[in-house]
């Protein structure tokens, strides 16, 4: 059931956003930062945008690449990503870490910050579980949460929990806008996941 779960999941994600990635890693309001090497990073700080009619799918997979180099360890501790998620629990009392501790069903959370951010910072899968590509940008994916935290298909058999009010998703949130500090200002790093 694990493996046909974490198809399902990447299949969703691809659904909801990929289809409408044809531009850079960017918060939308801003120019995207300076061009950079084929693989969407230059290591120096800059991300390229998909080319111009570029496959969706090719452009998503770019989109989730420059976003593993933009996010940084510090700012995954500032937002209190482990914390928050390491120690938050379902509405019937059920630590998430307790499951998701060893990246059960493709979501990963720890109190360990360095595993936390290591593991959704090299791991499309894991990455995909709190960020998805959407019209052109990389965003929070509360639709993923949406479905789980109500038990919707495929995850009727995991525990309900509020998907939008909860110290995870205030962290998770706080942890995106400090990512696309990072895009805009191009300052991120080279890409730790390979964009396909």
């Amino acid at each position: 059931m694990q493996t046909s779960r974490r198809i399902a999941l990447v299949s969703l994600l691809f659904a909801m956003g990929a289809s409408a990635c044809v531009g850079g890693v960017s918060d939308g309001t801003s120019a995207p930062p300076p061009s950079g090497d084929d693989d969407g990073s230059s290591g120096s700080g800059t991300t390229t945008p998909p080319p111009t009619g570029t496959d969706p799918t090719a452009a998503a997979n770019m989109l989730i690449s420059q976003w593993s180099g933009c996010m940084t360890l510090t700012d995954f501790t500032t937002a209190k990503m482990n914390t928050a998620w390491g120690q938050m629990a379902s509405s019937l009392g059920d630590a998430c870490i307790s499951c998701h501790g060893t990246g059960t069903e493709g979501f990963l959370v720890d109190t360990d910050a360095t595993k936390m951010f290591t593991a959704i910072s090299t791991d499309r899968d894991f990455l995909l579980s709190f960020f998805t590509p959407s019209a052109g940008k990389m965003t929070v994916n509360t639709a993923l949460f949406q479905l789980v935290g109500t038990k919707q298909m495929p995850f009727q058999d995991h525990t309900p929990f509020d998907p939008t009010n909860n110290a995870g998703m205030t962290a998770l949130q706080l942890f995106y806008t400090a990512t696309m500090t990072q895009v805009t200002n191009g300052t991120c790093g080279a890409a730790k996941i390979p964009a396909m």
